[in-house]
């Protein structure tokens, strides 16, 4: 039988009306199963690609953080509260959690605010997120941990001048986006905390 759409014919419908169809070239194929396929495979390919290009950079990340690159082992960071601060392990936690807490958010802030900081004005800007969260979190501990409060002292007020939180301001959340600052921020708070916890269980 002659195909209906190269022969020009009409093809009767279940309404009994006519439809016509125009003639087509003969080399030009209905259907284009393996162009489709194709094309969605290089689709798929180039999600896949995406996606493991994004697992890599997490993991690098995180590998960094917890322990490559971590803030209290390997670059000396941080130290005054580290060794002031881990005289029991229940002060290392308390200290290690409101620092993680400041140094994600911090993170997450400054990458948000980079658009609209100038290069003069960037450390003074950092320092003043960075402040503003600490300041927070220490209102938080005195309403909902009194005793931990108190034995923290002044060195829940000093996270301001930790030099990790700075310094991963300046060296990673001011260059990436919000979601992969926050996350580097995570990374390096858990690693700096599992310094000071294990620390604290020692002494």
């Amino acid at each position: 039988l002659t195909h209906p759409i190269r022969a020009g014919r009409c093809v009767r419908t279940a309404a009994n009306s006519t439809v016509s169809l125009a003639r087509r070239s003969p080399h030009v194929p209905l259907f284009r199963p393996f162009a489709i396929r194709r094309r969605g495979h290089s689709k798929m390919r180039s999600s896949g690609w995406v996606w493991c290009t994004m697992s890599n950079q997490l993991r690098t990340v995180f590998s960094e953080g917890l322990w490559h690159n971590n803030a209290g082992i390997v670059q000396l960071l941080g130290l005054c509260p580290l060794l002031a601060i881990s005289n029991t392990a229940v002060n290392a936690i308390g200290l290690a959690i409101a620092t993680l807490a400041v140094l994600t958010m911090s993170n997450f802030l400054v990458s948000l605010a980079r658009p609209l900081l100038q290069h003069e004005i960037r450390i003074p800007a950092y320092v003043l997120i960075i402040a503003a969260l600490v300041t927070a979190s220490e209102l938080i501990f005195n309403a909902f941990l009194p005793i931990l409060h108190d034995r923290l002292g002044i060195f829940l007020p000093l996270i301001v001048t930790n030099c990790a939180i700075v310094a991963r301001a300046e060296a990673f959340a001011s260059r990436h986006s919000p979601a992969l600052a926050l996350i580097d921020g995570l990374a390096y708070g858990i690693g700096f905390g599992w310094v000071l916890v294990i620390i604290g269980m020692c002494r």
